[in-house]
């Protein structure tokens, strides 16, 4: 099955009755204005892929960011954002700056680097401080490293 490169809105025949995932109203009535396409789409598919599925964080990799997630036999059961990497990586970093979610990147000591367990920042939680200078792209600030599910950034937990 080949995947469609883009969703056929000629032939959509209208919502059907809605499956939920709830979305924090505070996104759609005050971030939403001020965040940009990347953050915004970003955001988005974390909340689907964590409360849209009735869990605190997922594991996403960039690829499913971008991509979707595929079935082995080529159904997609998700198109990602839309985006490309670099705007990806860049949404990333925008709301890890702005505090909006939080992000461990999880290591394996024999397969290497798996994908990033994102999830959304709660309220009673305190975000990491700010590199001075901001968050470059190069090393994804605010990304914690956690190896064999022992988080290696000195602050403990998962």
């Amino acid at each position: 099955m080949t995947r469609p490169s883009s969703f056929d809105y000629e032939d959509f025949p209208g919502f059907a009755e809605p499956a939920y995932t709830q979305v924090p109203d505070v996104i759609l009535d005050y971030m939403m204005a001020d965040l940009n396409e990347a953050e915004l789409k970003v955001l988005l598919y974390i909340v689907r892929r964590t409360l849209g599925f009735k869990k605190q964080d997922d594991a996403i990799s960039l690829d499913q960011l971008v991509h979707g997630i595929h079935r082995a036999d080529g159904e997609a059961l998700d198109r990602g954002t839309g985006l490309s990497r670099s705007a990806v990586r860049r949404g990333i970093t925008g709301l890890l700056a702005k505090h909006l979610i939080v992000a461990h990147q999880n290591m394996d000591p024999y397969r290497g680097q798996l994908p990033t367990t994102y999830a959304l920042r709660w309220v009673g939680t305190t975000p990491p401080p700010r590199p001075k200078g901001g968050y470059p792209l190069a090393d994804r600030g605010g990304v914690r490293k956690r190896t064999g599910g022992v988080s290696t950034s000195g602050q403990g937990g998962g």
